[in-house]
């Protein structure tokens, strides 16, 4: 493979690592500090000294930690689910099956609480990460969602961390971690690791890369402090690489607007083959992902991207950007109030705790050193069982104000009230949105200020969407990639629960071309990413559930037993498993139906249609028979009364009452006969109905088989 100048040399990829910590110093302490707001870390050792030596005690009142606990929250119940979507009719019918296979992927690596993990990091530090890369160990699936901690993560600082490989030069992850495990990873470089271990002193590596003292060297040192060192554990920090490079290459468009790379070589037939269907063949130069690790200047791996696509393989979760470009979370915005709640509730309690003391400077007993004789008493008088001894007749001269500074008092409750105000309003994190009884007092206005932190709240939860979208797009190329050979899914359904088995990939014998051809093949095709809500509150499930029963009394009566099931979906009843498989026997919905593919659907529909259209023409035919029949017998009794009337007019002794009595009797018979076929009529659409809910199918003699 012949690249262009946009390969790097070992010094130019350790001068990225220096140039990424350098900027990084910009933004990364103010993300280190959101982490120590969380964890109610709120005084710098300066701050906490200046309130001692003014005689206030230091409280710490945590509204951040609340603040990031409720919006985890909403995010745990309003989770989105991923899905993908054929971009052409003919991928139209794989989506349901990709779809499947994100889902079987992210239930293999659990992925819904790395995204929750990740999404802490968006709102906290201001950034977190994900990776989308492969498992060597073969007992597993290969294709595995992991977590990266944001501060080992770094990037090209003069562009997005949004990670656009057009204009991103580089992304690397910089990782802590144990010699030994590194020799695992790199099996052919032991022998220059463990030359290279002699050089790790004091449990640490002393290493040219490390210039910076950044968030990951401090939580490494403070492990460290505490018996890692003892243990002679020798610790190491490579950098893995990735950056795109440009190739020229040939590709071949085809009609459904998908490229390939025509292969230059190997097998000569199937480029031939590729150009022979291609509708256009061209020469384009475009960018190929490559990935360098490297331990100072041991290169462990050099070479192209191990997936099948040229994106990052990591997944960005950004919270905001600042006028720079740099990330930041929620609690930056809300330091300034939780510093100043911090102080008025500290300035209250002394003020509600501490006493003035006035007191003459001979006012302590002869002998005694005036200064420590003085502390002592002050001590003394704010306590609440303080014990005074005053020279004699000193005691006036010796005075303690109590409750002093009323207004000054209230004046910081007011302004307290107004931090813990604003609190709410710049996180969006309102009374109303916890649960809590707010300002509002009417159900309109609760819902009114809950729309209004929704809205405040909005930009990240789009930005969340945006990456889990990303990472749908990588999960989509590796499963084409990786996914060639035919294989069974067992998934679990996001509504039901209910397990159920897909097949990919499958190889059957297609009677019309006497071959054998691929079933469900999730290689081809292209898909586009569908982010979609999940009911986000057990109230709206239950408003969806009753919408549904609400359409099902209008709808028609078919309608009905599919509308019910799906409002058994979204209710919360205790083992509705059980209780939707016994409806569906009723409503003659059959098990498996859900398992079935697309193709087997339109068989069986297509079977059903055939299946009525017999029973329509035998039932017309029956009919046509019945009506001739009918007509017969009317003809014969006809006969029979002009018959009896000519016999009467010539004379013959027949009662005319007799004739009038036969004519009514033949009238009955007809009536009755047409009530006859008519009841065999809707007993026959009743049985057809009942057969096509159980997927029955009846022959000519009116045996009925599955």
């Amino acid at each position: 493979m012949k690249l262009g100048q946009d390969r790097y040399s070992l010094v130019q990829l350790q001068e990225f690592v220096r140039e990424a910590q350098e900027v990084a110093t910009i933004w990364r302490p103010e993300s280190w500090v959101a982490e120590e707001f969380v964890d109610g870390q709120q005084y710098t050792s300066l701050q906490y000294d200046e309130l001692k030596n003014a005689g206030i005690d230091p409280l710490t009142i945590n509204r951040i930690f609340p603040t990031v606990n409720l919006l985890l929250g909403l995010q745990i119940v309003n989770k989105f689910n991923t899905g993908a979507k054929g971009r052409t009719h003919k991928d139209a019918e794989m989506g349901q099956l990709m779809s499947e296979g994100i889902q079987f992927i992210n239930d293999q690596s659990g992925t819904e609480f790395l995204i929750t993990q990740a999404y802490r990091s968006q709102i906290v530090p201001g950034i977190g990460w994900l990776m989308l890369g492969h498992d060597r160990d073969p007992r597993r699936e290969k294709i595995r969602v992991s977590s990266r901690d944001w501060k080992e993560m770094w990037w090209d600082p003069y562009a997005s961390p949004w990670l656009d490989p057009d204009k991103c030069r580089y992304v690397f992850h910089q990782p802590w971690m144990d010699i030994e495990a590194l020799m695992d990873d790199y099996p052919d470089k032991r022998e220059e690791l463990e030359a290279y271990s002699h050089q790790v002193t004091d449990g640490r590596q002393n290493s040219a890369l490390n210039i910076w003292y950044d968030e990951a060297q401090q939580v490494e040192d403070l492990k460290s402090t505490f018996g890692g060192r003892s243990r002679q554990r020798r610790r190491v920090r490579p950098v893995e690489m990735w950056y795109p490079v440009s190739q020229k290459s040939l590709w071949a468009k085809f009609r459904d607007q998908t490229a390939r790379e025509v292969p230059l070589k190997g097998d000569v037939m199937e480029a031939f083959a590729m150009v022979q269907a291609a509708d256009e063949v061209v020469w384009a130069t475009v960018r190929r992902m490559w990935t360098t690790s490297f331990l100072d200047n041991i290169v462990l791996y050099d070479g192209p991207s191990p997936f099948n696509h040229d994106y990052y393989p990591f997944v960005p979760f950004v919270g905001y950007l600042d006028r720079f470009g740099f990330p930041y979370g929620v609690p930056q915005q809300l330091k300034g109030q939780q510093i100043e709640v911090n102080k008025r509730r500290s300035m209250t309690l002394a003020l509600l705790q501490k006493r003035r003391v006035v007191a003459e400077s001979d006012v302590v007993p002869e002998g005694a050193t005036a200064k420590t004789a003085l502390e002592h008493l002050y001590e003394e008088a704010n306590k609440l069982d303080g014990f005074m001894v005053v020279a004699p007749g000193k005691a006036g001269a010796f005075k303690i104000q109590e409750g002093i500074e009323k207004g000054a008092l209230q004046a910081q409750v007011l302004m307290l009230h107004e931090s813990e105000r604003e609190l709410k309003e710049i996180s969006g994190a309102n009374d109303e949105q916890a649960g809590y009884k707010g300002q509002a007092l009417s159900g309109v206005a609760q819902e009114k200020r809950q729309a209004q932190s929704s809205i405040i709240l909005a930009p990240l939860a789009e930005n969340l969407r945006r990456s889990q979208r990303m990472l749908g797009l990588l999960q989509v190329a590796e499963i084409q990639g990786q996914w060639t050979g035919e294989r069974v899914l067992r998934v679990t359904d996001r509504m039901t629960g209910a397990e159920k088995y897909v097949s990919l990939n499958e190889r059957v014998f297609d009677q019309r071309k006497g071959a054998y051809v691929v079933k469900n093949n999730v290689t081809q095709g292209m898909f586009d990413i569908l982010i979609t809500e999940a009911p986000p509150t057990d109230t709206v499930r239950e408003q969806n559930m009753n919408l549904l029963i609400e359409w099902a009394k209008k709808a028609p009566p078919e309608m009905t037993p599919h509308i019910m099931l799906i409002a058994m979906d979204l209710s919360g009843l205790p083992n509705k498993d059980m209780l939707m498989e016994k409806l569906k026997e009723i409503v003659g919905v059959r098990p498996g139906d859900e398992d079935l593919s697309e193709e087997e659907r339109k068989q069986r529909i297509i079977d059903t249609l055939e299946q009525h259209k017999a029973q329509a023409q035998a039932e017309a035919q029956f009919q046509q028979q019945l009506k001739g029949f009918t007509l017969e017998k009317a003809q014969l009794e006809n006969d029979l009364l002009r018959a009896q009337i000519d016999s009467v007019k010539n004379g013959d002794p027949v009662d005319i009452m007799k004739v009038k009595v036969a004519k009514a009797k033949a009238d009955i018979e007809g009536f009755k006969v047409g009530a006859d076929v008519a009841d065999r009529a809707k007993q026959r659409q009743a049985e057809q109905m009942r057969d096509y809910q159980q997927g029955l199918v009846r022959d000519e003699k009116g045996a009925a088989t599955a």
